[in-house]
């Protein structure tokens, strides 16, 4: 007997798994069908209420969502309920432009930006957000650069920096956004001895790889003001960094002339 209501049990079970739930509908077509019973936009067909018995979220006939705080919906699903959490949010699509179809909305995280797809691409929508703008110079000489040796050129002063992406102590300045860098680089050294057939080269060097290099170069010996002005342009990624670095030959220890240096950083 035990056996036999063990198996009943089992089938019971079975069958309640598979079951389908309807509601106003003897005929359900989904695991839970709910038909409402009205034919006006007024009727409802699911609300859902919090513990004090507040309406947070309800269905109407007509297919339109009412959410707190928005009893007549304009739209299909409207948000606006005159409070400052009325927002929604869109998130990243590996998907393409067609394949998730026009009217499509995404954010990227990598541009920073809103997307709309047209039915065949995705389209940045018009931001008014605030680009790279960085303006630096260097107003004392605590830094200098030895013969043949490579240095990264530190201890800068900011004149302008607008969405704080530039350490002007390191020197290096990091995209706060994938896009296109204008840079432009003024180095000049104190006066001194030159060396006969030697160079002054600086570098602007991203850290994915992309690197312009700029020369002066000297034919022949002297005493002398040394200087050299680099610039070029950066397709960065989200968070890659730039820095600038200054090697030489001229014979000896330089030191930066104060006030006579200059380096842009421009978002395009």
């Amino acid at each position: 007997m035990k056996k036999k209501i063990l198996l009943l049990m089992g089938i019971f079970s079975i069958g309640i798994s598979c079951a389908q739930v309807g509601i106003n509908t003897l005929n359900p077509e989904a695991v839970l069908d709910i038909r409402s019973t009205g034919s006006t936009t007024s009727t409802k067909a699911l609300i859902v209420k919090n513990n004090t018995g507040t309406e947070i979220f309800s269905v109407r006939d007509d297919g339109r969502i009412i959410t707190a705080g928005v009893i007549t919906p304009s739209v299909l699903l409207d948000l606006r309920d005159g409070t400052d959490n009325s927002i929604v949010a869109v998130g990243q699509s590996n998907q393409t432009g067609a394949i998730a179809g026009g009217g499509a909305l995404k954010y990227d995280t990598s541009a920073k930006s809103l997307y709309l797809s047209d039915g065949i691409n995705w389209n940045v929508l018009a931001s008014d957000y605030i680009k790279a703008f960085v303006v630096a110079d260097i107003t004392n000489a605590s830094q200098n650069f030895a013969n043949n040796t490579t240095n990264t050129i530190s201890n800068w002063t900011i004149v302008s920096d607008q969405t704080n992406s530039f350490n002007p102590l390191s020197g290096i300045f990091t995209a706060k956004r994938s896009s296109v860098y204008s840079v432009s680089l003024n180095i000049t050294l104190d006066d001194g001895a030159v060396n006969a057939r030697t160079q002054l080269q600086a570098s602007i060097k991203a850290s994915g790889g992309q690197e312009v290099k700029c020369i002066t170069t000297f034919n022949t010996a002297g005493t002398l003001p040394t200087g050299v002005q680099c610039s070029g342009n950066f397709n960065l990624a989200l968070n890659e960094t730039l820095s600038t670095s200054l090697w030489h030959n001229l014979g000896s220890t330089k030191n930066i002339k104060v006030e006579y240096n200059n380096l842009t950083i421009v978002e395009l």
